[in-house]
């Protein structure tokens, strides 16, 4: 790590290491402020030893300097450069949620498509930031001449609230820029490279990002990569094929990645915002409806969580690779937060104590409860002492008890352990046909290190060991968590009726299978 320790950084706490490569190490940390004041940022931190390397320096403060004048809703915001501990750190806006990349990886995993619509106005969102950063001026009003160069889903960002941003200009290239970079051969991911990049005497423009976003829309639309793309360096210098239209798209959809995906930048689209107005209007065409609500209701469904459900863990942090383009042409870039985010727990411990009561307001909390127990008693007394309650009381009294069911519950209580739920309807008095209680709930049997909490639906359920828990039949998530041997995760669980699942919970790796 490039820090001894998970401590302080300047004005921030680090919180926790996100990735890490050759270059760098990217952490979530927060800035802490008076009255419970708290921010949680990203720092994305060069290593010490390349401090003195004047070349990986000028890349790093060139990312920093592009970056802060990137102010568009759908870009990560840069919001300080600055130095300690003999190196240099970018502070960052914190996305809460994960890349495009990730739901496409989750996507074949589950073997579900990413929605059509979906996938068409997320790339639309994309191509409105990166036309702000294609267009931008300096203070005269000169274009700057902004490239991506490094646009794919690793670089898209996607919040729980269906904001999307682009991230990582760690690679952009600027008209005003005077630095000494590394060189050595052609920056970005070879896939999303548009053929004029691996031809020496053709300039780069616009038209290069608009090809790589039309390769990410390909990816997230059919989760694989176009056959019109090379997969290696060995075949970035053959020549290019047309784009081949895929039967389960649209026609229009084909026609937009036909044009997109042409060989001959003349051909593509001039400006990103030409593409996302026709990404847009394709939509509108067949009566579709997507917003930011709607990209965030896709994304609680997609990764299998209940609206009153946080996240955690959803996949495990890759590793961010921060190559030097001389070594092998191909540069990683800095792929900030390709993981989902994982923190929703420090969240809460993060958050300052609440501050001490005085003398004074303990006094006036304590007579205020004593007031209220007096007021409630005296107004039982009235009540109760009635004539007319007296005498329904006692007629209720000579009637014959009638079992009443109780309500399932949704969880067992922590302490004490839950009463059993009777295992038949005989057992609650109805002799009625429905299906019972029993037949709807399952059991989860918790193997874990002691101590271990275990919570459900927000609601904390004890810690290991414990008692098999009760609960409804069906997907469900549980929460488990052990400082001291640094569990925090939540897992999925498929509970069946009348039968008991068992819950292994392992450093690293959890598994629930049916006795």
């Amino acid at each position: 790590m490039a820090f001894a320790s998970l401590g302080t950084l300047g004005n921030y706490r680090l919180v926790q290491l996100l990735a890490q490569g050759g270059m760098g190490e990217v952490y979530l940390a927060c800035q802490e402020g008076p009255e419970g004041f708290l921010k949680e940022v990203v720092i994305k931190c060069m290593l010490k030893h390349l401090a003195d390397d004047q070349g990986f320096v000028d890349l790093f403060l060139n990312e920093a300097r592009l970056s802060v004048l990137l102010q568009h809703p759908n870009i990560v915001q840069t919001l300080e450069l600055n130095r300690a501990q003999d190196s240099w750190f970018i502070v960052m806006e914190h996305v809460r949620g994960c890349s495009l990349k990730s739901c496409i990886r989750r996507a074949k995993k589950n073997h579900r498509r990413i929605p059509e619509a979906i996938a068409v106005w997320l790339i639309a969102e994309a191509l409105q930031g990166l036309h702000f950063a294609h267009n931008l001026s300096d203070g005269k009003g000169r274009p700057l001449g902004i490239l991506h160069r490094d646009v794919s889903p690793d670089n898209l960002l996607l919040s729980w609230e269906g904001a999307v941003k682009l991230v990582d200009f760690g690679i952009s290239k600027a008209r005003f820029r005077n630095v000494n970079l590394p060189t050595g051969g052609p920056k970005g991911k070879f896939p999303y490279m548009a053929p004029e990049y691996f031809v020496a005497e053709h300039a780069l423009d616009v038209r290069s990002d608009i090809y790589s976003m039309g390769v990410s829309l390909y990816e997230l639309l059919t989760l694989e990569l176009p056959d019109c793309v090379p997969r290696d360096r060995k075949s970035v210098t053959q020549p290019r094929t047309l784009y081949e239209p895929r039967a389960e798209l649209s026609k229009e959809l084909n026609d937009i990645l036909l044009r997109a995906l042409n060989p001959n930048a003349a051909e593509r689209w001039s400006s990103a915002a030409q593409m996302a107005g026709v990404l847009i209007q394709s939509l509108v065409a067949k009566g579709q409806s997507v917003h930011a609500s709607t990209v965030s209701a896709w994304m609680r469904d997609f990764w299998d969580l209940r609206p009153d459900e946080t996240f955690f863990e959803l996949e495990t942090p890759s590793e961010v690779s921060f190559a030097h383009s001389g070594s092998s042409g191909h540069f990683e870039g800095t792929e900030v937060l390709k993981a989902p985010e994982k923190i929703a727990q420090q969240a809460l411990a993060l958050q300052s104590p609440r501050p001490k009561r005085t003398p004074q307001q303990n006094f006036i909390w304590g007579l205020a409860t004593v007031s209220c127990c007096l007021s409630m008693g005296l107004l039982y007394w009235v009540v109760a002492a009635s004539p007319k309650n007296v005498s329904t009381a006692l007629s209720r009294m000579s009637q014959p008890l009638t079992a009443i069911a109780s309500p399932l519950p949704l969880a067992p209580e922590p302490t004490p352990q839950a009463s059993p739920i009777p295992e038949t309807a005989a057992e609650t008095g109805h002799k009625e046909s429905k299906p019972s209680v029993a037949a709807r709930l399952g059991r989860v049997r918790i193997q874990a290190a002691p101590n271990t909490a275990v919570s459900y639906r927000g609601k904390y359920l004890g810690k290991t060991p414990m008692k098999p828990l009760r609960l409804p039949a069906g997907k469900t998530r549980l929460y488990v968590q052990n400082k001291q041997l640094g569990i925090s995760k939540s897992y999925q669980v498929h509970i069946k009726p009348d039968k008991e699942v068992v819950l292994h919970v392992q450093k690293p790796k959890v598994k629930a299978h049916s006795l």
